[in-house]
């Protein structure tokens, strides 16, 4: 037997036992009916753009976005900057890196929900977007 066919055998039964120790995992979870059911979670990206969509909806008047104080905006501020990481920027899947599209999102969607740009976690988010290479960097769905 080759050295790769001897190599093959172990990774084999080590794909083997991940399958089946992944399957049971999962089916500890289903419930009875068949059925799975657990909390949904995201990054930020959602509150983002659920602010935004609020702005196109909702459109300034005289140069003043007046829905900006509605509980549900302010309700996703909260929910965009609880996430906030120790760099200033925001991750796009959990304990992962800060995303200069995720921060890019979530710069633009707290400035227009009122947050000031020298309030200091705008300002370290700013450092984070421009050491991650700044908005030319984000993806063309930000851009």
């Amino acid at each position: 037997m080759s050295a790769s066919a001897t190599l093959q055998v172990p990774l084999k039964t080590a794909v083997a036992e991940s399958i089946d120790k992944a399957s049971a995992a999962l089916l500890k979870q289903q419930n009875a009916a068949g059925y799975w059911c657990a909390e949904l979670t995201a990054d930020t990206t959602l509150e983002s753009d659920f602010i935004l969509l609020q702005l196109w909806m909702h459109p300034p008047v005289d140069g003043v976005w007046k829905h900006c104080d509605t509980p549900r905006i302010r309700k996703a501020v909260e929910s965009i900057l609880a996430r906030q990481l120790p760099d200033g920027g925001f991750n796009i899947y959990v304990e992962g890196p800060a995303e200069i599209s995720a921060c890019c999102k979530a710069y633009f969607a707290l400035k227009v929900a009122g947050l000031p740009a020298d309030d200091s976690r705008m300002r370290s988010l700013r450092e984070c977007i421009l050491a991650l290479g700044g908005l030319q960097s984000a993806n063309s769905y930000v851009k």
